[in-house]
């Protein structure tokens, strides 16, 4: 299988990477431990949790506009939004949410991915980065922060990486960019037909596979 384009979903980013040639198996293994404990060891103030909600980025915005310590975190398709943030708040933003009349419920996080909660890591899980051998891509990967491909400068893969720990998973945006380049057979690798899912509801109506 020749892949024309690559996308992860949160860690699955550096999955992407490695399948588009980035780094090495090895590097792959050593950097998602380091992922994983930097996080944990790093959270301050509580590791916090996550909160999936029934309703696209403008609805949900509104609501937390107005909440404490929750922030968007995930933009998976344009009827999921996932936010992240400390227990308090959180828990305060599903019951604004839910009044507001968007369904949303706690899901079973570690902690508080993609979320300022997760800025202590940043530098300790960059060291780890800085010291990955980053090559050259052999195939275009999208973005999670941007929707845009990773830059030609494989020098800026621990400087991305490490900033991607507090930024929006905008997982849509990426189904969408890589459909305008001309994508339309999109493949899953993984444990389950989730991401099958966000990109049938993302790109629902337009030609795809």
């Amino acid at each position: 299988l020749n892949a024309a384009q690559l996308a992860g979903h949160s860690y699955g980013e550096l999955v992407a990477l490695y399948a588009g040639g980035a780094l090495s198996f090895d590097d792959l293994i050593r950097i998602s431990e380091a992922r994983g404990r930097t996080m944990i060891e790093s959270a301050e103030d509580g590791l916090g949790t996550m909160a999936a909600v029934a309703g696209n980025e403008a609805a949900v915005k509104a609501v937390l506009d107005s909440i404490d310590d929750a922030y968007i975190a995930n933009l998976n398709s344009p009827t999921q939004t996932v936010i992240s943030g400390t227990d308090e708040g959180v828990a305060a933003a599903i019951e604004a949410l839910q009044q507001a009349g968007l369904k949303a419920r706690k899901i079973p996080v570690a902690c508080a991915f993609h979320s300022p909660l997760m800025a202590p890591a940043q530098d300790a899980f960059r060291a780890e980065l800085e010291k990955v051998e980053w090559r050259s891509l052999h195939t275009p990967v999208v973005s999670n922060a941007t929707a845009e491909p990773y830059p030609d400068t494989p020098e800026d893969c621990p400087r991305i990486l490490s900033e991607h720990l507090t930024q929006a998973v905008r997982f849509a945006d990426q189904v969408r960019k890589m459909h305008a380049g001309g994508v339309r057979t999109f493949v899953e690798v993984g444990p389950g037909n989730v991401l099958t899912g966000l990109v049938a509801r993302t790109l629902e109506g337009q030609p795809h596979l």
